[in-house]
Order: structure tokens, then sequence, then C-alpha cells
């Protein structure tokens, strides 16, 4: 046989494309064909550059997010450090009114040390206090803790994301490009956040 292998077979498809593409360069139209790959290069190097942008503020975001939950966990510690009161000084045990009278001891009370405060209210780690994030397709039972730990807890915070906001989220959850738009987590935040439960199971459960 001629062909006998994998090999041979995508060598002999390559150099049919490659034959075919020659073909068209030397047509009488073929400007119209370099013009028409000329403009989707260009296309693309555009869309490219787009999405090169839009990654870069999104790593922006990410950064300017990471340390915010830096600079909390650093206040929240601060005020879970338990506060002493400072212990009053006894008094002097025994003073004398009369040369007949009986020492009186005097004893100061002691004053118990005060509970710590915490300055803001513990994190919803596990995103039990919010709403149910589950109810949005495309979020399952990690991806909701991975949220409450965003601080993201609640349909309303899923309905304000922005463009760029939505690619820095993905980042941060292992998610692939495009996948929150693909699942329209907004739109479906918006429905729940309004009690339009029924509209929503129609449109994205049915």
């Amino acid at each position: 046989m001629l062909f006998n292998s994998l090999g041979q077979f995508i060598v002999l498809a390559l150099l049919l494309f490659g034959g075919v593409i020659l073909g068209l360069g030397l047509h009488p139209g073929g400007k119209k064909w370099r013009r028409r790959l000329y403009e989707e290069s260009e296309a693309y190097s555009n869309y490219r550059r787009k999405a090169e942008a839009q990654i870069g503020e999104g790593k922006a975001r990410i950064a300017e997010l990471e340390q915010e939950n830096v600079a909390l966990k650093e206040s929240v510690d601060r005020a879970e450090t338990p506060i002493t009161a400072p212990a009053i000084a006894p008094q002097p045990e025994s003073v004398t009114a009369e040369p007949d009278a009986k020492p009186i001891a005097v004893q100061a009370a002691p004053v118990a040390a005060s509970a710590a405060i915490a300055a803001f209210p513990p994190r919803d780690i596990d995103g039990s206090h919010g709403d149910d994030l589950t109810r949005i397709r495309g979020i399952d039972d990690a991806l909701k803790a991975k949220l409450a730990a965003l601080d993201m807890t609640s349909f309303a915070d899923i309905a304000k994301l922005s463009d760029e906001d939505e690619m820095a989220l993905e980042q941060r959850l292992d998610l692939p490009a495009g996948f929150i738009l693909r699942e329209r987590w907004r739109d479906q935040a918006t429905l729940l956040s309004a009690g339009k439960t029924e509209e929503h199971r129609e449109l994205f459960w049915s």
C-alpha cells in the first residue's frame, strides 16, 4: 500500500492544504483572498491586544483585592487582641482615727479584665449566612465556599460584577476564561435577587 501509517496521511493532508493555499494565491482572484486573510489577521490581532489588556486589568484588580484582604485580616487580628484593664493600686491596710480605735482594713475590690471586642464581624467562610448561591447554574458547593472566602455571599454580589471583575474572579476561582459569561451568572443573580424564581427556573433549569 502507498500509505499505511497515520503520519503519512497527515503529511499528505498538509501537502494538499498547502497546494490549495498556493493555488488560491496564484489564482487571478487571489488578491481578494489575500485581502480577506489580511483583514482576518488584523481582526485577530486587535482581539488579542484587547484580551491581553483585559487580562492585565484583571491581574491588577486581583492584586488590589489581595491587598485589601491582607489589610482586613490585620485589622481583625488587632481587634481580637484582649485588652486588660489596669489593676487598681491597693489603699493602706489600716487608718488610725483615734488612739483607742481599732484599725479598719480597706481593701480594693478586684477589677475584671474587659473582654476583647471585635472591630469587624466574623467572615462567613462557608457562605451559610448569605444567599444559596448554588441555585445559580454553574456554582456548586466548592465554588460557593470559595466565593464566601472572597466575601461574595449574596445574589447582589454576583449581579453587580463588571466585565473586568468577571475575568479577575475566573482567575481567582481557577475557572476557564469566559465561564461566568457563558453560564450568565449575573443574569441569574439578578432574577433570583428580584425573587423571580419561576422565570429563573424556566430559563436556566428547564
